[in-house]
């Protein structure tokens, strides 16, 4: 992902959310991205909502396409530096997201805030595979196709 442009408006927004109040994190268990991919499938499974079930599922496969881009880094030096790139600008993309999110569930409440997340979640994963497999062109325009909306 080719997030240098919008990195700058994206900081500021998460350091004008962090001085409001905290918020709560999101409901159900109290599992976040850092956490095993099994246990955030676990999670999901015990949700009676099926949006922050969506939400886990989202999460674990979060975990599992960075676990996927560190052994593509170890296998392949050839690509080795994009693939470095690409890896931290999505992880980092994710953590901004789950960020604005507590502070959106604040403004606009939590059924938008997690499908928002979800959403956000889905369209970065896209591109991030289709990075990984090689497809920069097409992951280029649908990354100006993610921000000109």
């Amino acid at each position: 992902m080719r997030l240098q442009p919008y990195l700058l408006p994206a900081l500021a927004l998460l350091a004008a959310s962090a001085a409001a109040d905290p918020q709560p994190p999101l409901a159900c268990p109290a599992l976040a991205p850092p956490a095993p991919a099994e246990l955030l499938r676990q999670a999901a499974k015990s949700c009676d909502s099926q949006s922050l079930a969506m939400l886990y599922y989202n999460r674990a496969y979060h975990a599992d396409l960075l676990e996927h881009y560190r052994s593509v880094m170890r296998l392949d030096s050839y690509r080795g530096q994009e693939d470095a790139k690409n890896y931290h600008a999505y992880r980092i993309f994710i953590g901004l997201s789950e960020a604005l999110a507590q502070s959106r569930a604040a403004s606009e409440g939590q059924t938008e805030a997690v499908a928002w997340l979800n959403s956000v979640y889905e369209r970065a994963g896209e591109i991030a595979e289709l990075r990984l497999k090689g497809y920069d062109n097409l992951a280029d325009r649908m990354d100006r196709q993610v921000w000109a909306r």
